[in-house]
């Protein structure tokens, strides 16, 4: 695998990144800066490299990967893929986030309402909140996502970055359309089965209605379990999701 440096700060990167995985430049060059503040030779001594040790036999990068040039590779482990249970973590505590302050507009206007009048349907203050509710978790995902630090409370309470495959920050466009199809596919999945489902049972309903329900609850499981599933099955561990919108989840730099 190729490798470049950044030529403000010697680190070592991947070729196909546009940013300096250790300072955030995005000058490179092919050969390590003769003159570096505190030069190669510190990022080596982090990392454990031993150029006396190099030529000797083939090291492996922090991922596991081999390194065809004989070399240690010396970029940090942040572009090392997250661990499934750090992300499936990072997700219970987004979701638990997001329940309690989406829940938080709609319980005051309730309270509100019902201070003054128990009997109040819902009115105008009722139907703002409810849709401030549904707007909140595109907000939460979008504003972290594309923030410096790379990822909602979740992640960053697990050590963990979202970037683009390239290693760089994803703009604000760039996380919201991320959550969008993160959220809209399974839901536009949702609707083709269920426009399917309707076909099967008006052509079918007499002999294969037991059949037809256990085919939608199968398909309602691969909707919404396949696209997150595929982290187990690709060497990024990106979802579906990650693959459309060329992202990556994994673990955060250390200093």
């Amino acid at each position: 695998m190729n490798h470049k440096f950044c030529e403000k700060c010697g680190q070592q990167a991947l070729a196909t990144m546009r940013m300096c995985p250790n300072c955030g430049n995005r000058a490179f060059s092919d050969s390590p800066p003769s003159t570096v503040s505190g030069g190669l030779k510190s990022i080596a001594s982090q990392s454990g490299f031993n150029p006396a040790r190099s030529n000797s036999h083939q090291t492996r990068s922090q991922s596991g990967m081999p390194n065809p040039s004989g070399t240690a590779s010396i970029y940090l482990t942040q572009f090392e893929p997250a661990g499934h249970w750090k992300r499936i973590s990072a997700s219970v505590i987004d979701a638990v986030l997001i329940s309690v302050i989406s829940g938080v507009p709609i319980a005051l206007s309730y309270g509100a309402i019902g201070a003054r009048n128990p009997d109040a349907g819902p009115n105008l203050l009722v139907i703002v909140m409810v849709m401030l509710s549904f707007v909140i978790p595109y907000a939460y995902y979008t504003v972290l996502h594309g923030s410096p630090r790379k990822a909602t409370f979740g992640k960053q309470a697990m050590g963990l970055w979202l970037v683009t495959v390239q290693g760089e920050q994803l703009t604000k466009i760039q996380a919201f359309i991320r959550i969008l199809i993160t959220a809209l596919l399974p839901i536009g999945g949702i609707i083709l089965l269920g426009l399917s489902a309707a076909g099967m049972v008006h052509q079918y309903k007499d002999d294969l209605q037991d059949s037809i329900v256990i085919a939608i609850l199968i398909g309602v499981l691969l909707v919404y379990v396949v696209p997150f599933a595929l982290v187990f099955f690709n060497p990024k561990r990106q979802t579906l999701f990650d693959m459309i919108c060329k992202t990556c989840v994994i673990n955060r730099p250390v200093p």
